[in-house]
């Protein structure tokens, strides 16, 4: 009896072992995670806004904003005529909007123009008239994947959007606006307004981009998302998270970390006219934060305050900004 117990238990001991067990169940092999890899500006997003193949968005065709009421139309509207700007295989929406009376044979320096977070284009509404007006042709786009929402008219999805992806955007659309008959090559002013400022910052700082402007505009540059206080290394980043009532991704909030060392450091070597404008009643962006990029460039920066204006200047403030501070500005930069 002794023996055949002995023989039971050795028989359960080998196929234990063949089990690969003592006894538990199997376990399965821990999966290896992928490593995130960042992907840069070379990002290609996958969705395909359908204002590619909307007729009234076609290539060539004229664009005019919208308008609350009769009396901001009568004094801000405008009109520009559609193109379509390839980045990395995606679609940019861009509008050319050029001074009255234009009959293909002038050419007009150009103001490329850069809308904020969660915005697009029509984010500039309210100067291109006056520009246009004062012989500058405007070039405006959506960035890809740059509005939360369905506003966009260019590829992308907001949660795959980062400043690599902008900046290739930037440097898409600044190599088409090179091809155009109708601008001065010599005269390409650079304008961003919130974020579009931060994305201004970069381009200055661009290896690429940073001599093609004359000098630059910054409203209101939003530069205090501190995504370097929040994480102590980009691999510390997560997956998303909120700012400004929004969800960003990963690859944003890896990029923001990224430039915000960068433009810090880069800065003060900047050699080109810099002229910030705020709102004194800017709620989004804090006037001592516009006076600290500011004092970073040194020198070449202009800084003022619009008294009483918010984070995107009312309209009834157009006349003082654009005749009091920005046409005077722009004006010493055209050769």
């Amino acid at each position: 009896m002794k023996r055949w117990f002995m023989l039971v238990l050795a028989a359960l001991t080998l196929l234990a072992a063949a089990c690969g067990t003592t006894g538990t169940a199997a376990t399965e092999p821990a999966k290896e995670e992928k490593a995130y890899v960042y992907p840069g500006e070379e990002r290609q997003m996958a969705y395909k806004n359908p204002a590619y193949e909307d007729a009234a968005f076609a290539e060539g065709t004229t664009y005019a904003p919208k308008f609350m009421d009769e009396a901001e139309r009568e004094a801000f509207a405008y009109t520009g005529t559609v193109h379509w700007v390839e980045s990395h295989n995606n679609h940019v929406f861009t509008v050319l909007s050029l001074p009255e009376g234009c009959d293909g044979t002038q050419k007009y320096p150009l103001v490329l123009m850069l809308h904020g977070f969660n915005s697009t284009l029509d984010e500039w509404t309210y100067y291109v008239k006056g520009l246009n007006d004062a012989g500058y042709a405007c070039l405006l786009f959506d960035f890809r994947g740059g509005h939360s929402g369905s506003a966009s008219r260019s590829d992308g999805k907001f949660t795959q959007m980062s400043f690599d992806t902008k900046l290739a955007d930037v440097r898409a659309v600044v190599a088409y606006a090179e091809t155009l008959e109708t601008v001065d090559p010599n005269n390409f002013l650079l304008a961003g307004h919130s974020q579009g400022g931060m994305m201004a910052l970069i381009t200055m700082c661009d290896a690429q981009l940073k001599d093609r402007f004359n000098g630059v505009l910054l409203l209101a540059p939003y530069t205090d998302a501190k995504i370097v206080e929040r994480y102590a290394a980009p691999e510390d980043v997560p997956d998303s998270a909120s700012l400004l009532v929004c969800t960003v991704g990963k690859d944003y909030l890896y990029g923001a970390w990224k430039y915000e060392h960068i433009i810090w450091d880069a800065l003060p070597s900047y050699d080109r006219p810099v002229l910030l404008l705020t709102g004194g009643a800017d709620e989004i962006v804090k006037v001592e934060s516009v006076q600290r990029v500011a004092d970073t460039i040194g020198s070449n920066a202009t800084f003022a305050v619009v008294e009483d204006g918010y984070h995107d200047f009312q309209p009834e403030l157009m006349d003082t900004v654009l005749t009091g501070s920005i046409l005077p500005f722009f004006e010493t930069l055209v050769k």
